[in-house]
């Protein structure tokens, strides 16, 4: 039977044979580039190629005929609501105008 004391020294012996057999330390931790970070607020920039499509679309039509004498706004341009679009020139609607009242007197004068 193998005694106590035979026991421990084995261990002892073998745990030292154990350290003495590990490498030799290090000789210091190796020196890394470093860099200081800071905050700063970049803007972010995205292309991307697409078509865009109205979710709502209006047909522009006149009430009358005429020519037109302005237009205020071009393809693609903004346009707020209640803008003026197109300026009509009124020559043919007052010849029309003068023409009735000429005929309206003359039926009064009847």
């Amino acid at each position: 039977m193998v005694s106590r004391l035979q026991t421990f020294s084995f261990t002892a012996l073998t745990a030292t044979a154990f350290l003495l057999s590990a490498p030799a330390p290090a000789q210091g931790p190796e020196a890394l580039e470093s860099a200081v970070a800071a905050y700063e607020s970049a803007a972010v920039e995205r292309i991307f190629d697409g078509t865009v499509e109205a979710v709502h679309q209006a047909t522009v039509s006149a009430q009358t005929a005429g020519r037109i004498a302005e237009v205020g706004y071009d393809v693609d341009d903004y346009v707020e609501a209640g803008a003026v679009l197109i300026r009509f020139t009124d020559v043919e609607q007052r010849s029309a105008l003068r023409q009735a009242e000429a005929q309206l007197a003359e039926a009064r004068a009847r």
